[in-house]
């Protein structure tokens, strides 16, 4: 009989979880990060951007911008740096699209850092392999049900130095009794209620805010001086004797 009995729970637990009786898994949000994960030196900026360096540059532009997704570890203080899906690269393309003075985007990758780990001697040696002259570290952070936020830092590569610092958050209440409720959970297109969405979006517009300021502080390198070499005239062999 033991046989019998024990298909017969069996076939009650899987009774149970079609019908939706299994027990609900409580969701597991990240935990809210600081921007001296990123960067040590650098104090924090609320829903903007901040230069860390006030500075006339020469030569800094055309160049190309690397970026590093970090998430955070499950040990407080640490992060570790992720692959962006191809999804992610895409969007990243786009949002810099007609920005002529950067030259193109790199994307690093666990597998492109040696050693595999997420500190910035590391990503900054990473970029300056791909002969990038900037690198931005970003963060997106959801720490609850439909709270979220972006910090980044971007870092001047051959320094390994912080010259920027970005923040954006968003939450919003989609409850009737005040509660916040994941967007994934309703029906339809909450995009415009959407914590992640919309901070990665305003996120985006400060990074372009931010580049376009460290543009508008650069200059142009020197041109080549002219060598004011002249061809003697007996080798002037391209006119006639008479007026060599």
């Amino acid at each position: 009989m033991r046989p019998a009995v024990r298909i017969g729970v069996l076939n009650l637990l899987v009774t149970f979880t079609l019908l939706g009786c299994a027990p609900e898994v409580p969701r597991v949000y990240e935990r809210q990060m600081q921007i001296r994960e990123l960067a040590a030196d650098v104090g924090p900026v609320d829903n903007a951007f901040r230069l860390q360096v006030f500075e006339e540059t020469r030569g800094r532009f055309a160049c190309s911008l690397a970026i590093a997704k970090l998430v955070p570890n499950n040990e407080a203080g640490v992060v570790k740096l992720v692959k962006m899906t191809p999804a992610e690269e895409a969007w990243w393309v786009e949002a810099v699209r007609g920005i002529t003075p950067l030259s193109d985007l790199q994307f690093l990758s666990p597998i492109s850092v040696v050693p595999e780990k997420a500190r910035t001697d590391t990503l900054c040696a990473a970029a300056a392999d791909r002969a990038a002259t900037l690198l931005m570290l970003y963060a997106p952070n959801r720490y609850g049900p439909n709270s979220a936020q972006v910090l980044g830092v971007i870092f001047d590569v051959a320094s390994c130095q912080p010259i920027a610092t970005l923040h954006s958050s968003a939450n919003f209440i989609l409850g009737e009794e005040g509660e916040e409720i994941p967007p994934e959970d309703e029906i339809g297109d909450h995009r415009d209620e959407d914590a992640c969405f919309q901070a990665l979006r305003t996120y985006e517009q400060h990074l372009l805010s931010c580049l376009g300021e460290l543009i508008q502080h650069d200059s142009p390198s020197p041109t080549t001086q002219p060598h004011h070499w002249q061809t003697p005239p007996s080798q002037r062999w391209w006119l006639p004797r008479g007026h060599r």
